[in-house]
């Protein structure tokens, strides 16, 4: 059998084998004596992808949230199995999605112009990367500084770095290790808005802090 995705997909073995596409989100229970069905998730926003399921005999393209499809014994043929509701998707496959981790979320932090003072809207989401982190119980969090194009760039590979570290240290400072924090800089080489050298870009001049 074969599950076509433009992306990734993690395999779990639960009794069954189980395969969840992170994005685009599938789950498959994988057997070779008995038969397999395919389940199409929506995305945490409400979002659909599209998988295509073949077989040697036939395919399916599944592009509906929860639509199915079953592949018989052995990946002789596969048939669309309808569309599943929330309570029978939980019922097949609530274990393996209980298992899977959490995507991560990203929070922008944006600064002053040529330092490392935080805008106002930026100091209020503190607490919500705080909360973040703490309800994920978070080991695995990375901050990346960056830089609009005003001044040089070995100052502004500096001054990134030195937004990171401030992040990094207010972080520390609320209880988080610095163990599991990896800080990093971009310096102006990673614009969200492209400008001449020399153009102030508030966008540009921010900390992006990803919580795994």
């Amino acid at each position: 059998m074969d599950i076509s995705k433009s992306l990734y997909r993690i395999i779990i073995n639960v009794g069954l084998f189980i395969t969840i596409a992170i994005t685009g989100c599938i789950m498959t229970g994988c057997a070779t004596k008995i038969d397999t069905t395919v389940v199409l998730l929506p995305e945490p926003d409400g979002s659909v992808g599209e998988i295509t399921v073949s077989t040697q005999a036939n395919k399916e393209i599944l592009n509906k949230s929860y639509e199915s499809a079953r592949v018989e014994k052995a990946g002789k043929s596969v048939e669309k199995g309808g569309v599943l509701n929330l309570d029978e998707v939980q019922e097949k496959f609530g274990v393996a999605l209980a298992a899977q981790p959490l995507p991560p979320v990203v929070f922008i932090l944006y600064f002053q112009s040529g330092g490392t003072e935080l805008t106002d809207e930026s100091k209020a989401l503190i607490p919500d990367i705080m909360e973040s982190i703490n309800n994920r119980q978070s080991t695995d969090i990375s901050v990346v500084g960056h830089t609009d194009r005003v001044g040089t760039t070995e100052k502004n590979w500096q001054l990134s770095m030195e937004r990171a570290g401030f992040v990094v240290e207010m972080l520390i400072s609320r209880g988080v290790k610095e163990s599991i924090i990896e800080q990093s800089s971009h310096g102006e080489s990673n614009p969200i808005i492209e400008t001449e050298d020399e153009v102030a870009e508030p966008r540009n001049r921010r900390v992006e802090v990803m919580v795994r």
